[in-house]
């Protein structure tokens, strides 16, 4: 029950859920860099890939070096090229980075660690030549070939060419043809059928079924387009004695385009193994009539599970989990060679120790395998097994660097170049793994082809302190493979914001990244007109990128609106806005009814300025590249209906007989205009009739001209009328 204890805590380390892919597929070139969530890693688990230009060429024992939240952790890769980065805290941004064959850098894109499962991401130290065993393109393909079905499959994507609320679907075995730009399918598997299912932000569930039509497209017409419902695709498609079973990840449609998706199983006449988006390419599902259900995230309780039917919204199995065994082949190792002077050159000493988490012992008939850090077939070094104690001695040629390549309860790791050149070394291979699995239920279910599926349970959210709705994605199942599916028990919003803020004349000026995670399946609406974003306390202006108008407006006095509920994932804009010191001073007051999560604010720092934080709460000044300094508040975390409070002095402001004898003065002219115009009145007699009402508003206007040294000729012309109105 170690989960549960820990789960207050670690829920203020939770982030959004990814959505990219409901499982990893293969990276073509273009998704060099990319991430690829991949659910059967585990939490927290980011896995980085090296080839030399193609798949069928992994780098082995090269350093990949992932920046987590700006700070450098580094692993070695693996025989299969895979550098594993375990145990990151989910929201945190990361960056993978590597030496290529010419010893620049290749970067991959920055990204959040997903709140469930890992991430996987390719990177090549050469030109990307291709993926082994790909298929030829059509004649007419360009150069290269079109992308294949399959590495489209499940990715929806706004097309103006469908009319709006509308879903077109392509179902295909992996069998696509472009001529003349356009995509055909030959053999399109006419009479099969595709399932969407729709999620609500008000916890209700709709189900639309659709045969193909000829040309091998499901087509679905009068959607939502309020953004209230999101969409999933789901298909079975029968190959090889076994189904295909594709699922997308969900769309939002928008207002002013319907949308696209292509749902591609294997090659009709392929023999490979059943393609299972459901479990990804990297784990087996449960046998035959099982569904298994885990609770991923920060579960606080053993709660029910129920297993629902989503058409009819029967409840068709329900019970409580139970935690599993652990999984030993979740590992996560490190490797330390410290210099022996007593060994002979080329001779390593290794201990291997680790074990359940909590425990630290001796790791016997563990695989060693040395290579030369040159290596590409790990088949040129030596092999060996640790003894009872863990330990093993081995000897290798010391003219050239080494490696070390280790396997505990089946998973492969490998330690950095080590140099044996001068003398030899002692190698400490730690290993650890989890003490305990995640909470899980298993229902004996049979297959049914018309059964739409999802899981959900309830239980008390540690930052709403509500029960609320936590909800699988929805699935079929197939009469040839069981299903698991995962429930990620995770805060259901979380709102971060990264800001810089600088003084210019008596404005502190604010611009930054605002983001918004819906950690749910399921859309969010806060309230009919949308959620707002509140800004400080007395704030002026504000600003919206271009790009981010058409989702995000400015509320007048308040903050910025996002009108549209949010689609499961993370929502961002950038946006700024200002405040107004007031002789040196600025009040940033920011009420938080999101709370807020691993956010920071960046204050440009100026002589004598000095920041005012609240008990417990700490900043430092910071000296960027730019050689500017700022003063910088990071990992800033606040429950929520919390307010954020903080006051700066020491700004720059005009001297006070700047701002007071400009006033004096005017109160003193206005003084003697009144005098003047009341003499004036005492010897004319009483106005004009109609004149009365124009006077007063040209006296405001005069008064305010005055008051602001506004426009000098505007209040000539308005002493002029005045002049003339007393006449």
């Amino acid at each position: 029950m170690k989960r549960f204890a820990l789960a207050l805590g670690l829920a203020a380390a939770t982030a959004s859920v990814v959505l990219i892919s409901p499982a990893a597929i293969a990276q073509p070139a273009a998704a060099l860099g990319r991430p690829l969530p991949d659910s059967t890693l585990p939490l927290g688990t980011v896995s980085v890939r090296v080839v030399a230009g193609a798949p069928s060429s992994p780098v082995i024992g090269t350093e990949v070096t992932l920046l987590v939240n700006g700070a450098p952790r580094v692993a070695r890769t693996d025989s299969a090229g895979r550098a594993a980065f375990p145990g990151l805290p989910a929201g945190a941004t990361v960056q993978a980075k590597i030496l290529d064959a010419e010893g620049k850098e290749a970067v991959s894109e920055a990204f959040p660690v997903p709140g469930a499962g890992g991430v996987r991401l390719m990177l090549t130290t050469k030109p990307f030549t291709g993926t082994a065993g790909m298929a030829p393109a059509a004649p007419s393909a360009p150069a290269g070939g079109p992308p294949e079905a399959r590495s489209m499959s499940g990715q929806p994507r706004p097309d103006r060419a469908v009319a709006p609320a509308s879903y077109q679907i392509r179902l295909t075995y992996n069998n696509l043809e472009v001529k003349d730009g356009k995509a055909s399918d030959p053999e399109p598997p006419v009479g099969e059928s595709v399932t969407i299912v729709g999620y609500s932000y008000d916890n209700t569930v709709v189900v639309h079924t659709a045969k193909l039509d000829k040309e091998g497209y499901a087509k679905f017409d009068g959607l939502d387009v309020s953004g209230g419902i999101v969409y999933f695709a789901l298909a079975r498609l029968p190959r090889n004695g076994g189904f295909d079973r594709l699922a997308s990840v969900p769309v939002q449609l928008e207002t002013q385009a319907g949308a696209k998706l292509i749902l591609s199983g294997d090659k009709r006449t392929s023999g490979s193994p059943p393609i299972d988006d459901l479990a990804g390419p990297q784990a087996s599902p449960p046998a035959p009539g099982k569904v298994r259900v885990t609770l991923d995230g920060y579960p606080t309780e053993l709660s029910e599970i129920v297993l629902v039917d989503a058409a009819t919204k029967a409840v068709v199995a329900k019970g409580k989990p139970t935690i599993a065994p652990p999984d030993p082949s979740k590992v996560e190792g490190s490797a330390e060679l410290e210099p022996a002077s007593d060994l002979p050159p080329g001779t390593l000493d290794i201990q291997v120790h680790g074990g359940a988490s909590g425990s630290d012992v001796a790791l016997p008939d563990v695989m060693i395998r040395v290579v030369p850090a040159s290596a590409t077939n790990v088949a040129e070094g030596i092999t060996s097994k640790t003894d009872a104690s863990g330990r093993l001695r081995l000897a290798v040629k010391p003219d050239e660097p080494h490696k070390v390549l280790f396997t505990v309860n089946g998973k492969e790791l490998a330690s950095g170049d080590l140099d044996l050149s001068k003398s030899g070394g002692r190698l400490d291979l730690f290993a650890r793994w989890e003490a305990e699995g995640r909470p899980e239920i298993v229902f004996d279910l049979l297959a049914n082809p018309n059964h739409v599926l999802y899981a959900e349970t309830r239980q008390m959210s540690p930052l709403s302190k509500q029960v609320e709705l936590f909800r699988s994605m929805p699935f079929q199942t197939v009469e040839t493979a069981g299903a698991h599916v995962s429930i990620s028990v995770l805060p259901r919003i979380l709102f971060r914001f990264t800001l810089q803020s600088f003084v210019e004349d008596e404005i502190l000026a604010v611009r930054g990244l605002w983001r918004i995670d819906n950690n749910s399946w399921i859309p969010y609406r806060d309230t009919p007109d949308g959620l707002l974003i509140k800004l400080p306390r007395g704030h002026v202006g504000g600003v919206i990128g271009d790009e981010f108008q058409a989702d995000v407006s400015l509320a007048q006095g308040e903050g910025y609106r996002i009108v549209r509920p949010l689609a499961p994932g993370p929502k961002q804009f950038e946006a700024g806005f200002s405040l107004i010191t007031d002789e040196g001073r600025a009040t940033w007051h920011l009420d938080l009814p999101l709370g807020a999560f691993q956010s920071s604010l960046q204050i440009r720092q100026f002589p004598g300025m000095q920041v005012n934080l609240p008990p417990g709460v700490k900043g430092e000044v910071q000296t960027f590249r730019s050689g500017t300094p700022w003063f910088v508040i990071d990992d800033i975390m606040i429950p929520t209906k919390q307010s954020m409070v903080l006051t700066i002095t020491g700004l720059p402001s005009h001297p006070k007989w700047k701002k007071w004898v400009p006033r004096i003065v005017g109160l003193t002219v206005i003084a003697m205009m009144l005098g003047g115009l009341g003499l004036a009145l005492m010897r004319k007699g009483d106005p004009k009739a109609g004149h009365t009402a124009r006077r007063a508003a040209l006296m405001n206007e005069l008064v305010e001209l005055e008051k602001s040294g506004g426009d000098p000729k505007r209040r000539e012309a308005v002493l002029a009328e005045l002049e003339q109105l007393w006449e």
